[in-house]
């Protein structure tokens, strides 16, 4: 009976060991909470990012002072963090664990983030009704931060073998914070010294209200300098059917206007006597195209249409 020797060596038998003993666990604790607090964190930075960048967008009523955000954000995170390890069990981990299998490609970690993605811009995009090219960024920059969980976890894996994963926890979140702060601090910084602009309405005189406006739709409202006012199917506010959609009312008729001046050009407004049509108007749009917007609705989240030349 011949015996087989082996001759592989310390080192390879070292190696076998370890394979014997396997690779580190993806699911556990740490690496799920880990997972949550990047998914978290990129989505601060996503929402500081979104919140000084859009300060100079049109809307109906002033904004809020950006620098709450350092409050907001700690109340944001009762939601984020929960919705960050419902993804990280359902979406992150899942993709890894299918990445490490035998045969397994590292493409599939994008994949499985792209496609986890979609459903969540889809319903993004109806919510906040956004164009198509701005629904591909929203879905790229989503599925972007669910592949930088997975490629968080998947380093983390050394700090597993050496029973470190509690330290690079807490510099995990500690490094995140930072970050969001140091974000909020730059565009505070840029807002103080003009580099970012705040929207603020044009200000206008009687005259310059004077005349044909319409609101892409149909309608129209000519304001003459008499002070008449003429509406043509003219959108009013929004009334909900029976089936549960929003459906637009329209007004017609012959009446009066007042335009009320103010200092601030927030409290600029137009005053409409027309029977059945909108009563209060505010000045909006820009110097080049001024414009008219009638809000409605939730006073801290109203709705609003507005009107152009």
């Amino acid at each position: 009976m011949s015996m087989r020797t082996d001759n592989r060596g310390p080192a390879a038998a070292g190696t076998t060991r370890r394979e014997a003993r396997g690779r580190p666990r993806l699911w556990t604790v740490r690496t799920v909470l880990l997972s949550a607090g990047v998914l978290f964190f990129e989505a601060a930075l996503l929402v500081v990012g979104v919140t000084f960048l859009g300060l100079d967008d049109e809307t109906p009523i002033p904004q809020d002072d950006p620098g709450l955000l350092v409050v907001t954000l700690p109340v944001l995170a009762c939601v984020a963090l929960p919705a960050g390890l419902l993804m990280t069990v359902t979406v992150v981990l899942p993709a890894l664990g299918l990445a490490r299998r035998p045969g397994g490609r590292r493409w599939v970690v994008p994949a499985v983030a792209a496609a986890a993605a979609l459903p969540l811009t889809v319903l993004v995009k109806r919510w906040w009704a956004l164009s198509v090219t701005q629904a591909l960024v929203c879905w790229s920059l989503l599925a972007l931060c669910v592949a930088t969980a997975a490629g968080a976890v998947a380093l983390s894996h050394r700090h597993l073998r050496t029973g470190r994963t509690a330290s690079l926890l807490r510099r995990g979140y500690a490094y995140g914070s930072l970050a969001v702060l140091a974000a909020c601090g730059l565009g505070l910084g840029a807002r103080s010294v003009g580099l970012i602009e705040e929207y603020r309405p044009p200000t206008v005189a009687r005259h310059d209200l004077v005349g044909a406006w319409t609101d892409d739709e149909g309608g129209r409202l000519r304001l003459a300098s008499d002070g008449t006012a003429v509406a043509d199917r003219l959108r009013t506010e929004e009334e909900e059917t029976v089936d549960g959609a929003s459906d637009a009312r329209r007004c017609t008729g012959t009446g009066t206007w007042l335009f009320q001046s103010a200092t601030d050009p927030w409290e600029q407004s137009v005053r409409l006597d027309i029977d059945g049509c909108a009563m209060e108007w505010n000045v909006g749009g820009t110097d080049r195209r001024p414009g008219l917007n009638h809000v409605y609705g939730d006073p801290d989240s109203p709705d609003w249409f507005r009107l152009r030349r």
